[in-house]
């Protein structure tokens, strides 16, 4: 019995210890608070196969209120909404989102039937584009929502010069329509949305997926 009480008293001893080393871990290595969330506000084109009509739709974020727009100044639908947390509560829609977020401009809002819906940020809903507006030297900085690095990109009127580690190849490019241009050498079509004067983005749609390509200039 003797043995039997020692052995209960040791193991309450070394639960209480376990139990006062994780408090002090606690209390002197405070839990990381995690990254700021990520800013829904703002103006987004979607793409991708949940875009419905075929056509640019737009979707614009303020503080309390999401507008998707169809064509330009015409709201299809506003709706409150709430984002808190991992998801978007559209609430005109009765419909609740899973935010997954892409990249530092693009994130996906995911129903429960898994439709996907991608969202890329613009600096405006149907811009009038001017392709002259990359006929500049670009870096690549993030491709498919990852970082990129030592690579660039310099756009003529109608070819593209890729530098990556000092290595450097030139593709003939055409212009499909005013913002969409086509590649053959890579198979790939992009279509060009611009964020602001130092950066844009393209969405290289090949074999049916879509990649965001983010480019930023000096």
């Amino acid at each position: 019995m003797k043995k039997q009480t020692l052995f209960y008293i040791l193991g309450g001893v070394a639960i209480a210890l376990a139990i006062t080393a994780i408090i002090l871990v606690i209390c002197l290595f405070p839990k990381d608070s995690g990254a700021e969330p990520f800013d829904i506000k703002g103006t987004w084109v979607v793409y991708g196969g949940a875009n419905s009509t075929g056509n640019e739709e737009y979707m614009v974020f303020d503080e309390a209120k999401v507008s998707l727009y169809r064509e330009k100044n015409n709201a299809y639908f506003t709706s409150d909404y709430t984002y808190e947390g991992d998801y978007i509560n559209v609430t005109g829609l009765n419909t609740e989102f899973y935010f997954k977020q892409d990249s530092s401009t693009s994130f996906f809002m995911i129903k429960g039937d898994a439709t996907c819906y991608k969202l890329l940020k613009v600096k405006e809903a149907f811009p009038t584009f001017d392709s002259q507006v990359l006929q500049k030297n670009w870096e690549l900085v993030e491709k498919a929502g990852h970082a990129e690095a030592n690579q660039t990109l310099v756009f003529n009127a109608s070819t593209i010069t890729y530098t990556k580690d000092g290595q450097e190849n030139t593709f003939d490019f055409v212009w499909d329509n005013e913002n969409t241009f086509s590649v053959e050498a890579l198979s790939s079509s992009f279509e060009v949305y611009v964020l602001d004067e130092k950066v844009v983005h393209l969405i290289q749609s090949i074999n049916g997926q879509d990649y965001v390509w983010k480019l930023e200039t000096k």
